[in-house]
């Protein structure tokens, strides 16, 4: 099993790792999702003055509680015991930092009281330990995103504190986009992928303290909540790009007359230069997008992304010749 792998004392790799975390992540998932409508059950219950009935459900939602609290300490201990003293390397040892502070944050989701402010308190601490040693990875590895994008949920949901979640989301978003264009394909996506979660809490949180309504009854989405979920094709291409209506147009015309450079006039230097420029203006202006222009010009971003990955490498390749997969044009996708 899983448990056994990770209890043999040796450094596990990125798949065992993986492997793990999805295993416990599928375990532990279900039965938050129980005690979160059984809690709400169990209220309404209680509003309606049907107390025997809110009993049975209080007992029922107590057995999911005692199940989540073992398992979570169960992973706890193999952290601790066997997987953070084995694993030297920094994507390692935060990784699974940052576990340990997801896992706390699930205990103190249901605890109360003193409890719930010692979990709390150790699920910060967790979380600060994966920070400190996450310095060192670039700012768009997909582990220090996760990390941000949870330890900002841990400040929200669990500490009430909304400023604090807001400013961690947004200082990571930020370093992330500066770096966001030297990434390789692969990277790209997986980066853009937990770029757009953290955007999407900032873009609820901001509005939800604007209309000065609280804590939403919707809260953030964490990396282990959405890793489970399906995603469109888009989603799961990692695209992010756009600037408003305006430039969305312009980026149009970038596109169309780079592919024109590239086809027609077989001038590759300036078919990149023209694209590449394009990209990289969008790029800057990236976390200044509202929501609905953010969304409509990814995949425009993504076809000139695309044609500079194809066109760099053909050029290196036949030395400059035009290659046989011409660059995708608008007209091409509209199609």
């Amino acid at each position: 099993s899983v448990r056994k792998l990770a209890q043999l004392g040796v450094q596990l790799t990125v798949e065992e790792r993986n492997l793990l975390s999805v295993a416990y992540k599928n375990v532990v998932g279900a039965r938050r999702a129980s005690w979160r409508v059984l809690s709400s059950i169990e209220a309404k219950e209680k509003e309606k003055g049907e107390s025997d009935r809110a009993t049975e459900v209080e007992d029922y939602r107590t057995r999911v509680e005692k199940e989540l609290e073992k398992i979570c300490e169960e992973l706890l201990k193999i952290l601790e015991d066997y997987l953070l003293p084995k694993d030297n390397t920094t994507e390692g040892q935060v990784f699974y930092w940052k576990m340990a502070g997801d896992y706390y944050r699930y205990l103190a989701e249901f605890a109360s009281g003193e409890d719930r402010k010692d979990k709390a308190q150790k699920a910060s601490q967790k979380y600060e330990e994966a920070t400190k040693n996450g310095q060192s990875l670039p700012a768009t590895n997909p582990i220090r995103l996760g990390l941000a994008l949870n330890y900002s949920v841990f400040y929200y949901e669990i500490l009430n504190q909304p400023q604090e979640a807001c400013t961690l989301a947004k200082s990571a978003f930020d370093d992330a986009i500066s770096e966001l264009d030297r990434l390789p394909e692969e990277e790209y996506k997986d980066a853009t992928l937990i770029m757009q979660l953290i955007r999407d809490n900032l873009t609820l949180w901001t509005s939800d303290a604007s209309d000065d309504a609280g804590k939403p009854t919707d809260d953030g989405t964490n990396v282990e909540e959405i890793e489970a979920e399906r995603y469109s094709p888009l989603q799961r291409s990692g695209c992010l790009v756009n600037l408003s209506q305006y430039h969305t147009f312009q980026k149009k015309i970038a596109l169309n007359y780079s592919v024109f450079y590239y086809e027609i006039l077989n001038q590759p230097q300036e078919a990149c230069t023209l694209a590449k420029s394009a990209f990289d203006d969008a790029i800057s202006e990236l976390d200044r997008l509202p929501e609905e222009e953010y969304k409509d010009a990814t995949l425009i971003m993504q076809l000139i992304r695309d044609n500079l990955t194809l066109w760099t490498s053909d050029a290196a390749d036949t030395d400059g010749g035009k290659p046989a997969d011409d660059g995708t044009n608008v007209e091409d996708l509209e199609s």
